[in-house]
Protein backbone atom coordinates (compact mmCIF):
# COMPACT_ATOMS: atom_id res chain seq x y z
CA UNK A 1 0.00 0.00 0.00
CA UNK A 2 1.27 3.63 -0.78
CA UNK A 3 -0.70 7.21 -1.27
CA UNK A 4 -2.27 6.67 1.69
CA UNK A 5 -4.91 9.97 2.06
CA UNK A 6 -7.14 9.99 5.00
CA UNK A 7 -6.35 6.21 6.17
CA UNK A 8 -4.20 4.83 8.33
CA UNK A 9 -2.35 1.87 7.37
CA UNK A 10 -3.53 -0.20 9.94
CA UNK A 11 -7.21 0.64 8.89
CA UNK A 12 -6.30 -0.11 4.99
CA UNK A 13 -4.17 -2.94 5.52
CA UNK A 14 -7.29 -5.54 6.63
CA UNK A 15 -9.33 -4.57 3.08
CA UNK A 16 -6.35 -4.95 1.17
CA UNK A 17 -5.23 -8.42 2.50
CA UNK A 18 -8.85 -9.10 2.10
CA UNK A 19 -8.81 -8.40 -1.67
CA UNK A 20 -5.50 -10.38 -2.30
CA UNK A 21 -6.80 -13.09 -0.43
CA UNK A 22 -10.32 -13.31 -2.69
CA UNK A 23 -8.59 -12.50 -5.41
CA UNK A 24 -6.14 -15.42 -4.93
CA UNK A 25 -8.60 -17.86 -3.85
CA UNK A 26 -10.01 -18.56 -7.25
CA UNK A 27 -8.43 -17.94 -10.87
CA UNK A 28 -12.51 -17.52 -10.97
CA UNK A 29 -12.44 -14.31 -8.40
CA UNK A 30 -9.03 -12.72 -11.04
CA UNK A 31 -11.00 -12.84 -13.82
CA UNK A 32 -14.17 -11.42 -12.21
CA UNK A 33 -11.91 -8.38 -11.04
CA UNK A 34 -10.22 -7.31 -14.35
CA UNK A 35 -9.50 -7.57 -17.89
CA UNK A 36 -7.62 -6.29 -20.34
CA UNK A 37 -8.66 -4.46 -23.63
CA UNK A 38 -6.39 -5.33 -26.77
CA UNK A 39 -6.45 -2.87 -29.46
CA UNK A 40 -5.08 -5.12 -32.38
CA UNK A 41 -4.36 -8.97 -31.83
CA UNK A 42 -0.53 -8.66 -31.76
CA UNK A 43 -0.23 -5.78 -29.35
CA UNK A 44 0.09 -5.03 -25.62
CA UNK A 45 -3.77 -4.15 -23.76
CA UNK A 46 -4.68 -1.85 -21.08
CA UNK A 47 -6.80 -3.39 -18.14
CA UNK A 48 -10.10 -2.47 -16.98
CA UNK A 49 -12.18 -3.09 -13.82
CA UNK A 50 -14.92 -5.24 -13.79
CA UNK A 51 -15.67 -4.97 -9.85
CA UNK A 52 -15.80 -1.92 -8.73
CA UNK A 53 -16.76 -2.71 -4.94
CA UNK A 54 -15.36 -4.82 -2.04
CA UNK A 55 -16.14 -4.79 1.07
CA UNK A 56 -17.34 -1.13 1.19
CA UNK A 57 -14.46 0.21 -0.18
CA UNK A 58 -14.77 1.60 -4.19
CA UNK A 59 -11.93 0.43 -6.63
CA UNK A 60 -10.80 1.87 -9.31
CA UNK A 61 -7.92 2.40 -11.91
CA UNK A 62 -6.56 6.36 -11.41
CA UNK A 63 -4.01 7.91 -13.37
CA UNK A 64 -2.40 7.21 -16.84
CA UNK A 65 -1.11 5.60 -18.42
CA UNK A 66 -2.82 2.20 -16.85
CA UNK A 67 -3.60 3.68 -13.76
CA UNK A 68 -2.68 2.63 -10.05
CA UNK A 69 -5.31 0.27 -8.50
CA UNK A 70 -6.73 2.31 -5.80
CA UNK A 71 -9.42 1.79 -2.81
CA UNK A 72 -11.08 4.42 -1.52
CA UNK A 73 -14.21 5.24 1.04
CA UNK A 74 -15.65 8.79 1.29
CA UNK A 75 -12.50 10.91 1.97
CA UNK A 76 -10.32 7.80 2.37
CA UNK A 77 -8.23 6.54 -0.14
CA UNK A 78 -4.84 4.00 -0.70
CA UNK A 79 -3.06 2.51 -3.79
CA UNK A 80 -2.45 -1.14 -3.59
CA UNK A 81 0.98 -2.52 -5.20
CA UNK A 82 2.08 -5.70 -5.03
CA UNK A 83 2.81 -8.86 -7.81
CA UNK A 84 -0.45 -7.84 -9.78
CA UNK A 85 -0.74 -4.22 -9.68
CA UNK A 86 0.26 -2.04 -11.82
CA UNK A 87 -1.94 -4.28 -13.99
CA UNK A 88 -0.09 -6.07 -16.92
CA UNK A 89 -1.93 -6.81 -20.14
CA UNK A 90 0.96 -7.86 -21.97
Amino acid sequence: MYGLRNVSSIRACPPALALYAWENGSEAHAKALYGCHYPTPNTAGYPYLKRHSFHGWRLSLVGKPYGSFTMSRGTSSFHVGGTDFPLNCT
